[in-house]
């Protein structure tokens, strides 16, 4: 699988837990709904769950469109800057 069909997957996924999010936000009406219940803080910590599933997503993403991007990438630190 090439890069790009990797990134059009990745985003295609991303794009399905952003509809989910948007779906179980239907039913609420304000923020006590979250409070207010057990399900209603069941629900507020699935959507969390997808939000931080979206937010990797992203982060993968831009990794693969621009890997000098990536924060974790060590290579990012110049050369004579580990030279003190």
């Amino acid at each position: 699988m090439s890069n790009m069909e990797m990134l059009a997957e990745l985003l295609r996924q991303t794009l399905d837990a952003v509809e989910r999010i948007i779906k179980r936000f239907e039913p609420v009406d304000s923020a006590d709904f979250f409070t207010d219940t057990a399900g209603g803080m069941e629900k507020l910590d699935a959507i969390c769950m997808l939000l931080i599933a979206v937010g990797e997503s992203l982060k993968k993403s831009n990794c693969s469109v621009a890997p000098h991007l990536c924060p974790f990438r060590t290579s990012r630190i110049p050369k004579y800057a580990s030279k003190s």
